[in-house]
């Protein structure tokens, strides 16, 4: 993976007590391909004296094999280096930039430069999920408080200082170490966003987001609005998601028409029993059942020259049944209803009714019979559920129907696509690949 350096300079850069200031030993051990150096107004007004970085650039390229990474300079006009509050955006700002313009890769932090202000500000971003960010300190080579000149005092000679320093012999140590205080909190951090993804909480992961790189943040906020059913913001943010390797609405068609709603609905249930949530999975088959009855029943009849509208109406949010409507329109199929329906009357849509109407069509796909069939079992348990404090378990849905919840998911997918041929099958494994995509980025 390429990798760049963020530091910031103070007076132990660029060599110090002849011996590298922890800038130029981190360039030393890592050879990044390219740097990123924050100056304040005091070192840059040092540097504009005696050009001590751009000589420390010619210096790397004239002695270290040919090696000669991008030097990058960055003015933050903070006078007052230990003021905390005034660093922080500055420095936050000028890591998004490097960030951004390096999105692919790992940024080294030099966390031993500037003041203990900037260093707290700096370690902090070396844990922060948001950046590719990997902290780097530099041990003093006095190993007690540096005693050395600094390079602030008047007769600090920059090319001196190269030319004398003793990190240049071949058997000189290696000062760099990598804190695991730093990579332990960025672990603990993606497995918790890790975790929370598997369990398919997108709600937490997105009051998460201020923790992830920008791309991820709107993706969580994506997932979140989509497992709320928010369609219009869920769609709103997906188009600002760029480059992905799978389309988040795939379509066999230029439009989901109307079974969108239908699949959104269901990769929710999915969801929930994908992570041993049967009893939210249980408690919304009803809708889902009964819908995916209607429009199974609606193809039937249109292969039959017929359809629903002759004798279903919507009242407000209800749909209604009219037997005199299906009978005038469809005398056979009423014939079948009149013999199997308890009583014959005007009433709201149920799994019962529509039960009764598709066992008239012989051409029911078996996936469609099947699924229907073991709702129809379930429904003293769905019934029980909707009246008690009880949890459902895998066990108790095999129980009941005879099929696990594997077997009903199979199912519903099954269904889906008979209903409405232009459902792309791709959309069933969405969430699927969303987290892993966002697991993989962490």
């Amino acid at each position: 993976m390429k990798q760049v350096l963020f530091s910031c300079l103070g007076t132990t850069d660029p060599v110090r007590g002849e011996h590298d200031g922890p800038m130029l030993h981190i360039l030393r051990h890592y050879r990044p391909e390219s740097v990123f150096l924050v100056l304040t107004p005091e070192i840059r007004e040092f540097d504009r004296k005696d050009a001590r970085f751009e000589k420390t650039r010619d210096w790397i390229a004239a002695h270290w094999g040919g090696y000669c990474p991008e030097f990058r300079f960055h003015d933050i006009d903070v006078r007052d280096a230990h003021d905390m509050d005034a660093l922080d955006r500055p420095l936050h700002d000028a890591m998004a930039e490097l960030s951004a313009a390096h999105p692919d890769a790992e940024i080294l932090v030099n966390v031993t430069s500037g003041t203990p202000q900037m260093q707290v500000i700096l370690s902090q971003m070396a844990m922060d999920m948001r950046y590719r960010a990997r902290g780097v300190q530099v041990n003093n080579f006095e190993r007690r408080a540096g005693t050395s000149q600094r390079t602030n005092h008047r007769e600090y000679d920059v090319e001196l200082e190269l030319e004398c320093n003793e990190d240049e012999t071949p058997d000189a140590e290696n000062r760099c170490v990598e804190p695991k205080l730093y990579a332990m909190s960025r672990e603990y951090s993606r497995r918790q966003i890790g975790l929370l993804l598997d369990a398919r909480d997108f709600e937490a992961v997105d009051k998460l987001k201020g923790r992830l790189p920008e791309e991820l943040g709107i993706f969580a906020s994506h997932l979140a609005e989509r497992s709320r059913l928010h369609d219009a913001e869920a769609k709103r943010l997906a188009g600002a998601l760029k480059g992905l390797p799978f389309a988040l609405y795939p379509y066999k068609t230029g439009s989901r028409g109307a079974y969108g709603s239908v699949v959104e609905y269901y990769l929710l249930m999915k969801n929930r029993a994908q992570t041993g949530n049967f009893t939210e999975f249980v408690l919304h088959l009803e809708p889902l059942t009964l819908t995916l009855q209607q429009a199974a029943l609606d193809k039937l009849l249109q292969a039959a020259g017929h359809g629903t509208a002759e004798f279903l109406s919507v009242a407000g949010k209800r749909t209604m049944f009219s037997p005199d409507r299906l009978r005038a329109a469809y005398p056979e199929l009423y014939g079948h209803y009149e013999r199997n329906v308890r009583e014959v009357k005007e009433a709201e849509i149920s799994t019962y009714l529509l039960d009764i109407l598709l066992g008239f069509f012989p051409a029911l796909p078996d996936t469609a019979k099947n699924l229907f069939g073991h709702y129809g079992e379930l429904k003293d348990l769905r019934n029980r559920l909707a009246h008690s404090l009880y949890a459902v378990t895998g066990a108790d849905i095999k129980s009941a129907c005879g099929a696990d919840a594997g077997t009903l998911l199979r199912e519903i997918e099954g269904t889906i696509r008979d209903c409405y041929p232009a459902c792309d099958p791709k959309i069933f494994s969405v969430y699927k690949k969303s987290v892993e995509y966002i697991k993989g980025k962490l």
